[in-house]
């Protein structure tokens, strides 16, 4: 289990966001993930938050290489639907 609060401000801009994750091995070449995660640019100016909803997978193949596949929902406030996305990379380890 992860989580991260940041904020921060340029002249009158004030941002934030935070994010909290859990990570399960439930087998000993398989991880199972969900991750949310919120942002906010400008807190003074409404409808720019943003959550995403991160869930995914992670497979050791060996020692020294790994395949993650990841699957989003990006909810934005100022658009009126959703995004997806899949994401896939492969790791080597030396």
């Amino acid at each position: 289990m992860r989580a991260e609060y940041i904020w921060g401000h340029d002249d009158s801009i004030r941002k934030r966001g935070w994010y909290s994750q859990l990570a399960y091995r439930f087998r000993s070449q398989w991880e199972g993930l969900f991750r949310f995660d919120n942002y906010d640019p400008n807190r003074r100016a409404g409808n720019e938050v943003t959550n995403t909803y991160l869930t995914g997978v992670s497979w050791y193949l060996s020692k020294w290489v790994k395949f993650q596949a990841n699957y989003g929902v990006v909810d934005e406030e100022a658009r009126p639907s959703l995004s997806h996305t899949l994401l896939t990379q492969v790791q080597f380890q030396y």
